[in-house]
């Protein structure tokens, strides 16, 4: 039996081939959008999940895959895989992923503006991302790269550490903390505009992580991440707290391909 926030091998390359296999796809991708108009913004993980990816000797780098796992309940589902490699690029751990996706209706802005990322522009790819999923628009063209259709992003296993650090306090505790993966676009302008040419922007899928933990003590239940019961992944009702307190933005910047 696995831990309900690890899958098997198997599982993990089953989920990374059928996320390969959309590129191959001119449909656009509908997955991101639920039937009652809320969109998928990111994913949640408990550190008291991921504390055993951190803790393991040798990791170096946390590496965050994408997979696709599909439910005759559910259909697709995008999801986030998570593991650990040491300098060589060498796994050393299980594949981690979570059920808690966060969805939203509409659109909100971010509180703080510390860490490697400023507030506005996380803001930004956020909206560009909620915008173009309400409109039907997300396709494999998000998703590519110079190097190729991106697979993921690899991020220093210190710098995750810097983000979490930053949360301190005896409120504080291994139990409430939770870790946020978010989704965004990155709007830019094309390499490939010849001079005669107007400029033209690319969009690109990214991800942004944050730390959240609780100010207070006082707990209430809370809708914006929502747990979905998968075999293997059901996990606890998250609890929402009444005063949060969040480290900086920090943005995954190493996209596989090329760094895988």
């Amino acid at each position: 039996m696995h831990p309900q926030h690890v899958i098997p091998e198997t599982d993990y390359y089953a989920w990374v081939e059928r996320w390969k296999q959309v590129e191959l796809t001119k449909d656009r991708y509908k997955f991101f959008l639920r039937e009652d108009g809320r969109v998928q913004t990111g994913m949640t993980f408990d550190f008291d999940t991921l504390r055993h990816l951190f803790s393991t000797p040798g990791v170096t780098y946390v590496k965050i895959r994408f997979g696709l796992n599909h439910s005759q309940e559910h259909g697709p589902r995008f999801h986030l895989l998570l593991f650990g490699a040491d300098k060589d690029n060498q796994v050393l751990t299980p594949y981690f992923t979570s059920a808690a996706f966060s969805h939203h209706h509409q659109y909100s802005a971010p509180s703080v503006g510390e860490g490697n990322l400023p507030a506005i522009l996380m803001e930004e790819w956020q909206r560009e991302w909620h915008q173009k999923v309400k409109e039907g628009s997300i396709d494999q063209k998000m998703f590519k790269v110079h190097y190729g259709f991106l697979q993921g992003y690899n991020y220093p296993l210190k710098e995750i550490m810097q983000a979490i650090g930053t949360l301190r306090g005896p409120s504080v505790t291994k139990d409430n903390l939770t870790i946020h993966i978010k989704f965004g676009l990155h709007k830019y302008y094309s390499l490939y505009e010849t001079r005669e040419s107007e400029l033209e922007y690319v969009y690109t899928f990214g991800l942004m992580l944050y730390a959240e933990a609780p100010t207070g003590s006082s707990l209430a239940p809370t809708g914006s991440a929502e747990r979905f019961a998968e075999p293997a992944l059901t996990q606890n009702q998250p609890l929402a707290l009444s005063r949060e307190e969040e480290s900086g933005y920090y943005d995954l910047t190493a996209p596989c391909p090329q760094t895988c």
